[in-house]
């Protein structure tokens, strides 16, 4: 090439890389090509959700557990197997003390069985944390009223019939239930009764209240 140079009396060189022409831009289609063919990275899960997830999962399944445990409570109750009973209620408490249902469910267990402190505790309980929970106010009515008719079978002179009347009137104030007036109704008559009773023969009435004192220190 230099001597065909010399010949035309030409200065020849040969073509230096920044003479050379770019290469075409790629279109748009190609570089999306190009950017589906690279993995895209998915964030790694933070530690934190992962952990509250996990928390509902096991949360949630312990409720469920709970449920299985009441309606085997429920069974028992209606074999009239009442300490199973009190067994499955207290373990759906266990797993979940978000649902008053397994307190006045014992509490009625307790109540067919005598136990009427352990009856009035469950309620009060049930009450209490009921509030607590903002729970419908006819589960809350219920406790009172199982309160109510423990408190009326503990009742040995017309003085003792005051707490359940005043318990039952606190029951329908949370839920106007036709039983719990009917209870109201028939507390209220059994303490006149007394009264007239304890008018006439006032012997009776300390004998009363001495039977219902030696109850409470059993």
């Amino acid at each position: 090439m230099q001597a065909f140079g010399v010949l035309l009396n030409v200065k020849l060189r040969a073509p230096e890389d920044s003479d050379l022409p770019d290469s075409p831009p790629a279109s748009s289609s190609e570089r999306k090509r190009a950017a589906e063919a690279e993995p895209v990275s998915q964030p790694e899960p933070e530690p934190e959700a992962m952990e509250v997830a996990d928390e509902e999962s096991e949360a949630k399944q312990r409720k469920v557990e709970a449920q299985k445990e009441k309606e085997a409570g429920n069974a028992a109750y209606k074999k009239k197997q009442f300490d199973t009973a009190v067994q499955h209620y207290s373990k759906a408490l266990e797993l979940d003390d978000e649902d008053i249902s397994f307190l006045t469910n014992r509490a009625a267990v307790y109540l067919e069985m005598g136990k009427y402190e352990d009856c009035i505790k469950d309620c009060d309980k049930a009450v209490e944390r009921g509030r607590e929970l903002r729970a419908d106010y006819k589960m809350v009515a219920r406790a009172l009223t199982r309160k109510g008719t423990a408190l009326v079978k503990m009742a040995k002179c017309s003085a003792d019939f005051d707490p359940a009347i005043e318990t039952f009137q606190k029951a329908l104030t949370e839920h106007r239930n036709p039983d719990t007036l009917k209870k109201l109704n028939e507390a209220q008559k059994a303490k006149k009764d007394l009264e007239q009773k304890e008018y006439f023969d006032p012997k009776l009435a300390d004998e009363e209240r001495e039977k219902g004192n030696e109850f409470f220190k059993q």
